[in-house]
């Protein structure tokens, strides 16, 4: 100390916070592209009414999932939707904020695929309950509507074994794939931020800190500034 005044900064004494750094694990688009197109594949074949609602599953599993993967809602989320919820002219959902375990809800914008396989569930789906997927329980329709999250991951699974997949992905890897994958593509992180529900555009570069070199590549030789002025 010296006329009053500390003979260093205090300040560089006290330890840095290191933020925790997520690893994530992501589908491969390669992955997705084939249990979605296994599930095409099954619907394609197969018709209304079968034994075991083959091709309805198909039909409600293939929408759950383009749901997810385009919205990144957890499948906690999917489970809560109702009819009500659905805004599909506008290509929306409406998420309440206590289906998010992060409690923020609001809207959650979909893909032309989900639109299109949402639009085919809705021409089937039976007239029980208010939920936007029912549930099924033995070879029909469980008549209280419900489709638990348990049954969301249960089928996710199956399609996956079924398409060949050797290494099963958890159904919330989906919600890893939308975000990697929309921050790959381009999406300015505050917008999927928004869709993911994170609590911050810090939330989401916390989380997914550590991008492909090769999309990177791809996407600064495709959206490089220096080239577009």
């Amino acid at each position: 100390m010296k006329h009053g005044y500390a003979t260093s900064n205090p300040i560089r004494n006290v330890p840095k916070t290191q933020l925790a750094v997520k690893s994530v694990n992501a589908v491969p688009q390669q992955v997705i592209l084939t249990v979605f197109n296994y599930i095409q594949h099954i619907i394609s074949r197969t018709e209304p009414g079968h034994a075991n609602l083959v091709y309805e599953r198909a039909i409600r599993d293939l929408a759950i999932f383009r749901v997810a993967y385009s919205t990144g809602i957890r499948r906690e989320g999917i489970a809560t939707l109702n009819l009500d919820d659905l805004y599909l002219e506008q290509d929306e959902i409406l998420l309440r904020n206590e289906a998010d375990k992060e409690g923020h809800g609001g809207k959650r914008f979909l893909s032309q695929n989900a639109r299109a396989s949402l639009k085919d569930w809705l021409a089937i789906r039976p007239d029980i309950g208010e939920k936007l997927f029912v549930g099924t329980i033995g070879n029909g329709w469980n008549k209280t509507g419900i489709l638990k999250g348990a049954g969301i991951l249960s089928a996710w699974k199956r399609w996956q074994r079924k398409a060949g997949v050797t290494k099963l992905y958890s159904f919330h890897a989906l919600r890893h794939s939308h975000v990697s994958h929309a921050l790959n593509n381009g999406i300015p992180v505050h917008h999927v931020s928004a869709q993911a529900g994170h609590a911050s555009p810090d939330v989401t570069l916390r989380i997914y800190s550590d991008p492909n070199p090769v999309e990177r590549k791809r996407a600064y030789r495709e959206h490089n500034p220096d080239d577009v002025i």
